[in-house]
């Protein structure tokens, strides 16, 4: 029997917003917290996966529930099928950066021995997009209307061998997951779509009615940890609701933003 880890630093596919890079930041903020065994951890609008996976690393005997906000499993479930066609795509376009037509025609061929469903969008937007933010990509058709594609292919074999084990899966509502496993020694880990923000993948939008009840949550929770940025209203929201909390920051090389991390006190 293989014991060995499954260590994740990114998600198997590409996701819009996967706090990869602050990994390490959170561990050391979970470290600081005084995690006994009963503490349960509950990332209420999972994304990728990635924060699940990698607390159910560091905290191995304790429960760690992934909410799939976003289908993010579905996409996995996939994942052979779009390895398969990340590598015909390689043979079709070489070392080319930006795609002639006549390539173009090539992918479309190529493609149309897959159906519709069997074809991860949001991770063929991202080898053949110059922006692959985008998820509303759900048929070939509405993919194709634009003429322009460029060679972002992935080199390296997609695997997600290991990559959610031990941890449980929900997919629901944050309110539901809430009201369903939320006790006095629950962990918050809260990645919701930011206020006034991009919202990248996520499908359903966070409104401030929807903040308020989060708030509500993180009063009566163990403890909490909260990703913002400096250009969502988040923190104003937790100054307002008279919630303590430490903050770190981490500068983004686009613009002024800065990712945030809001956290218990302790």
């Amino acid at each position: 029997m293989n014991t060995k880890k499954a260590i994740y630093k990114q998600a198997p596919l590409p996701f819009m917003g996967q706090k990869s890079k602050m990994l390490g930041a959170l561990i050391r903020i979970l470290n600081t917290f005084n995690i006994s065994k009963d503490c349960v951890f509950l990332d209420c609008f999972g994304g990728s996966g990635l924060l699940s996976h990698t607390i159910k690393q560091e905290y191995f005997e304790n429960r760690v529930i992934y909410n799939d906000y976003d289908n993010f499993l579905r996409r996995l479930e996939l994942i052979d099928t779009t390895e398969e066609i990340r590598k015909g795509l390689l043979k079709i376009v070489g070392a080319v950066y930006k795609l002639s037509l006549e390539t173009i025609e090539k992918i479309k061929e190529f493609l149309e021995g897959y159906d519709d469903k069997e074809i991860d969008f949001i991770t063929l937007a991202s080898y053949l997009k110059f922006i692959g933010g985008r998820s509303d990509y759900l048929t070939k058709d509405v993919f194709f209307k634009e003429n322009t594609f460029y060679n972002r292919i992935r080199l390296t074999k997609l695997e997600s061998n290991r990559y959610l084990e031990g941890v449980e899966i929900v997919s629901c509502d944050f309110r539901e997951m809430l009201e369903q496993n939320f006790n006095e020694n629950s962990i918050l880990i809260l990645d919701p779509p930011y206020l006034n923000t991009q919202r990248g993948h996520y499908k359903n939008q966070l409104d401030e009615e929807a903040t308020l009840i989060i708030l509500e949550y993180v009063k009566k929770a163990r403890y909490f940890v909260f990703f913002t940025s400096n250009i969502s209203h988040s923190e104003t929201f937790f100054k307002l609701s008279n919630i303590p909390y430490n903050k770190l920051g981490r500068t983004l090389a686009i613009g002024n933003k800065l990712d945030l991390m809001l956290f218990s006190k302790v």
